[in-house]
């Protein structure tokens, strides 16, 4: 595509999605974009990623079971809802004082 897409209703990609940017600046404007993926979904940047309003990590009832090093995951698994990070041999429970 060399110009805008516009889609008004549903856009399907084949699997897996393999794009290349070439070092362009890339925007998707939109109120809300949902992306949705039934296996791994990797959204990866060689530059730092902000995030400009609020990030919601939803809570997980069970822990991944491959998890790669530096995972954060929300879990209120030892009784209190907060956020996990895995080190790398055991999930980190983040503790917040006040």
């Amino acid at each position: 595509i060399n110009t805008d897409l516009t889609v008004g209703g549903t856009l399907n990609l084949g699997t897996p999605v393999h794009s290349t940017f070439n070092n362009q600046t890339t925007t998707i404007d939109s109120a809300f974009v949902n992306v949705l993926s039934s296996g791994s979904l990797i959204l990866s940047s060689s530059v730092n990623v902000t995030i400009q309003d609020v990030l919601v990590l939803p809570e997980r009832t069970t822990n991944p079971s491959n998890p790669q090093d530096g995972t954060l995951i929300v879990s209120s698994s030892a009784g209190q809802l907060r956020p996990y990070f895995w080190d790398g041999s055991a999930w980190k429970g983040i503790s917040f004082t006040s």
